[in-house]
């Protein structure tokens, strides 16, 4: 789960009623979930900094910018292939680049709203 937003985590209640698979998210993102999801807590799989290996992939997370409790992009490593997976980022810092390079695969989550920018919280370009 990368954020506690509930466009990003709606369905997770109905999937986890219906398959016994873990969570995977941030303690930050976790603590909110709680709050607003009926979880158990062994289902949680917390991700620390450096990656986990899932069978033959390879899962390292990073930090992104968002207006979350602890907002992460993923990087998933298959052998020679690397996917990127930044959602609802509001700056795109060098951090982010860095973790971009050389993806086969980037998916990158955005969205334009020209009223909002012009009138939201948020700073200007």
């Amino acid at each position: 789960v990368s954020h506690e937003h509930s466009d990003h985590i709606a369905g997770l209640q109905q999937l986890l009623k219906r398959f016994d698979i873990p969570v995977y998210t941030k303690q930050g993102t976790w603590r909110e979930i709680q709050d607003k999801l009926i979880v158990p807590k062994n289902r949680l799989i917390e991700l620390t900094k450096g990656s986990l290996t899932l069978g033959s992939l390879i899962v390292e997370p990073f930090s992104v910018s968002h207006d979350a409790a602890d907002p992460i992009g993923i990087n998933v490593f298959a052998g020679n292939n690397k996917a990127t997976i930044v959602t609802d980022t509001g700056v795109i810092s060098d951090n982010i680049l860095r973790r971009i390079d050389e993806t086969t695969l980037l998916v990158l989550e955005a969205n334009y709203d020209p009223h909002m920018l012009r009138f939201g919280p948020y700073q200007s370009f």
